[in-house]
């Protein structure tokens, strides 16, 4: 029997509204499968904050230096001193591995001898391209002996009044180092050109403040009982490894320094 007009509508509609179906079927399902992902993510969340909380540790530099290069290793655990909790944990309990977050930091640099006129200085945080470091960490016995023209270049402030200024305006090798922070260049000095006493603290001290991420993760590889705090600074991954340099003319200058670098990780609560 010829299929009708009226026939072929009721037809259309009906197949209308089983395909409306099946897309509210689906979409339910969506939603069902977004509220169960939400809880296994917020459940996730809670087991890490419990079973690796957050801690912070603390590492710290002070003195004087006057040698144009000044470098420290702000990543060697067996350095760091634990800090913002009630009590210390005992090193039976610090675990093999340490899943680092970040490192904030925060400097001042200040003129103790200004018989060569101006200090001239830019601080650094600073990595090593994977490809180069292990040369350069030998080359350099762990960074405490760059080379200009090698490691960075500078450029000479010349003289006024008969002072010699040193250097300054200071690059580092961008072939073999990675910069996440850099202070721009910064001048103290204890004396004005005519030797007039300066009063005022912020012309003969500079300071500043950073904040790396460094998702890194340290651990030993060998029962210690310090756990990863035990890991020997020659051991650590050049991979690993951040440093806070400091570049100046301080081969004509005495300056004092003070760092402190504040790391967040997360680490397990027990071994």
């Amino acid at each position: 029997m010829p299929t009708t007009g009226t026939q072929t509508a009721v037809h259309m509609q009906f197949r209308h509204k089983r395909k409306g179906s099946h897309l509210g079927t689906r979409r339910a399902k969506a939603k069902r499968t977004r509220a169960r992902v939400r809880r296994n993510s917020d459940a996730i969340s809670n087991l890490m904050r419990t079973s690796f909380p957050l801690t912070r540790y603390q590492r710290t530099d002070i003195g004087t230096f006057d040698s144009q290069v000044h470098t420290s290793l702000i990543t060697a655990p067996a350095t760091w001193i634990e800090c913002f909790r009630s009590y210390n944990v005992p090193d039976e309990d610090v675990p093999r591995s340490y899943d680092c977050l970040s490192v904030r930091g925060k400097w001042t640099l200040q003129v103790e001898d200004n018989d060569e006129g101006n200090a001239w200085a830019q601080c650094f945080v600073v990595s090593l391209k994977p490809k180069v470091a292990a040369k350069t960490l030998a080359r350099t016995a762990n960074l405490s002996n760059m080379t200009t023209g090698l490691d960075f270049t500078n450029a000479p402030m010349g003289s006024a009044a008969g002072v010699v200024q040193g250097h300054s305006f200071f690059f580092l090798n961008p072939a073999i180092y990675t910069i996440h922070y850099k202070s721009g260049v910064r001048r103290m000095g204890g004396t004005t050109m005519g030797d007039i006493g300066v009063t005022n603290i912020r012309d003969s001290t500079t300071r500043g403040t950073y904040n790396v991420k460094w998702r890194k993760t340290f651990k030993n590889d060998e029962y210690n009982a310090a756990g990863f705090r035990g890991i020997p600074t020659g051991d650590i991954e050049p991979r690993n490894q951040l440093y806070f340099v400091v570049l100046s003319n301080a081969d004509k200058n005495t300056l004092f320094i003070a760092h402190n670098a504040l790391i967040s990780g997360r680490q397990a609560t027990s071994q």
